[in-house]
């Protein structure tokens, strides 16, 4: 079990990066957009 987790680690906290990353690219233009025409003020 232990050479599993030393082989799993690294790859599950690469892939939860690589994740995290590709959701901030995602939310950057969801909050620019709606944000004009709805009226809605910009979160700081």
């Amino acid at each position: 079990m232990s050479f599993f987790i030393g082989i799993a680690g690294p790859w599950l906290v690469v892939s939860a990066l690589l994740l995290m990353w590709h959701r901030r690219e995602e939310e950057r233009p969801a909050r620019t957009v709606p944000a004009e025409p709805g009226g809605y003020p910009p979160r700081a």
